[in-house]
């Protein structure tokens, strides 16, 4: 069985025409490369070349060879050049998910940077409140917020802490007024969280202090409670960056460190060196820990923002 690196070296010789020409181009010993295409011959059992003083020349079997060995060599070159692209790593795909106002709010715009700077990855968002599972695959990246997670598997970087508070609609306000704290939510309208929002701390603790017989309906996620909110329909918990900001809203009271949640960038340990995974999890800290006050909900207390 012949040597593929012999292979090389019998292309570099058959373009230069003399074992010298490729061994100062390959930066090796002239005496190596042409006992290298002694080896090749004797393993082939052919004559691909015929020595004379000017140089190598291409015999009849040399020049058949020639033929299928070009093609090899530029496939190693091709594997070369997708190595080094695969090492720089800048390219391919990451899929993200995160819940839909986290995206709106601060995920789009570190997207359309990172894309800026390297326009080869394609990023697949995943705009949801489901915890899909990072350690099967689901996602390279998430950001949740939530506690602490302790999954195995997973790289988690907190991001900073996410105030929330009770908001409700000004019609509201007008048709049944407002509480002004947690221990004054009975005889209120609420609008109560379902699935994985629901099982937030924060939103536990704010569901203690309901009378379940006043919620007046469900909402899976932020975006849905918000529009319910909106309509009037009662009062329900919102993120503040993104409840402040609506001018169809107002906070029933200030936030509370109880209802707070935290922030955080989610990897599979597996992924998290990925470099275009880690380009875009370094980028991702950077932009949000210019954003923390704003995660902190630092809005004046009142309607809108």
């Amino acid at each position: 069985m012949f040597d593929w690196n012999d292979v090389r070296l019998f292309l570099a010789v058959a373009e230069e025409g003399s074992a010298l020409a490729a061994a100062r181009l390959l930066g090796l010993n002239q005496t190596t490369v042409a006992r290298r295409m002694d080896v090749l011959e004797r393993q082939l059992g052919l004559v691909l070349f015929d020595r004379r003083s000017a140089g190598y020349r291409l015999t009849e079997d040399g020049e058949g060879l020639l033929a299928v060995a070009r093609p090899m060599g530029e496939q190693a070159q091709l594997i070369g050049a997708q190595a080094a692209k695969q090492r720089r790593g800048l390219s391919g795909t990451i899929r993200v998910t995160a819940p839909e106002v986290i995206f709106g709010h601060f995920l789009a715009p570190i997207v359309a940077e990172f894309r800026h700077r390297h326009p080869e990855v394609k990023i697949e968002y995943d705009a949801s409140e489901v915890l899909v599972d990072l350690t099967r695959g689901a996602a390279d990246v998430a950001v949740r917020a939530t506690e602490r997670p302790h999954s195995e598997g997973l790289v988690a970087l907190k991001l900073g802490e996410v105030a929330w508070t009770a908001y409700c609609s000004p019609a509201y306000v007008a048709a049944r007024g407002s509480p002004a704290g947690l221990d004054q939510l009975v005889g209120h309208q609420v609008v109560a969280y379902s699935g994985a929002v629901a099982e937030r701390g924060g939103n536990v603790l704010f569901m203690q202090k309901v009378d379940t017989r006043q919620i007046a309906g469900y909402s899976s996620t932020v975006a849905n409670m918000t529009s319910i909110l909106r309509a009037g329909v009662g009062i329900g918990l919102l993120p503040c960056f993104h409840g402040d900001g609506d001018s169809g809203l107002q906070r029933c009271f200030p936030s509370e460190p109880q209802l707070n949640s935290t922030l955080w960038i989610l990897t599979p340990e597996d992924r998290r060196h990925i470099p275009r995974v880690d380009a875009f999890v370094t980028l991702a800290i950077e932009r949000m820990k210019e954003r923390r006050t704003e995660l902190r909900g630092s809005g004046t207390f009142g309607s809108g923002g």
